[in-house]
């Protein structure tokens, strides 16, 4: 039924447990999982600073955002069983944004996410990407919580 599973990844232990469990509807449906973190480098606070930020200041910022998403990928892509193929994507996007995007170009009929379980006020204030993917995806969004956390 599955072939191709897109699962969102942020290093969290929601996201770990996600990635857990696409890896065994995976391994169940010999389907391929596509592990994606996204990070943004577009930074909110310069237009409220009254002076601006150097480049390398700005270049700094971005690489380390670069490399925390390649490091989730990477701790993500330990939890995958053998066996399982898996492909690493690291975008620069904001992160529902990224999973949407890959979602609309067709190559998946799956998406997992992890739920933050902050509540419908914090999501509201906050956003949620879950929300976002479930209510704009094209394709079947599993929704993972993890049991037993309070809510943050």
């Amino acid at each position: 039924m599955f072939h191709n599973i897109l699962v969102g990844v942020d290093g969290s232990a929601h996201s770990r447990r996600a990635v857990q469990e696409a890896a065994d509807i995976a391994r169940s449906e010999n389907a391929e999982l596509t592990l994606i973190s996204a990070y943004n480098s577009l930074l909110p606070w310069p237009a409220m600073m009254p002076v601006g930020l150097s480049q390398d200041t700005v270049d700094e910022f971005v690489e380390t955002a670069r490399d925390v998403a390649r490091g989730a990928v990477e701790e993500a892509a330990k939890l995958v069983p053998d066996g399982v193929p898996v492909q690493k994507l690291t975008i620069d996007c904001p992160p529902a944004d990224a999973i949407l995007d890959q979602t609309r170009e067709g190559r998946y009929d799956l998406v997992v996410v992890g739920s933050r379980g902050r509540g419908d006020v914090a999501s509201i204030l906050l956003g949620s990407v879950s929300h976002r993917v479930v209510h704009e995806s094209r394709v079947p969004v599993l929704v993972v919580h993890v049991t037993g956390e309070p809510a943050s």
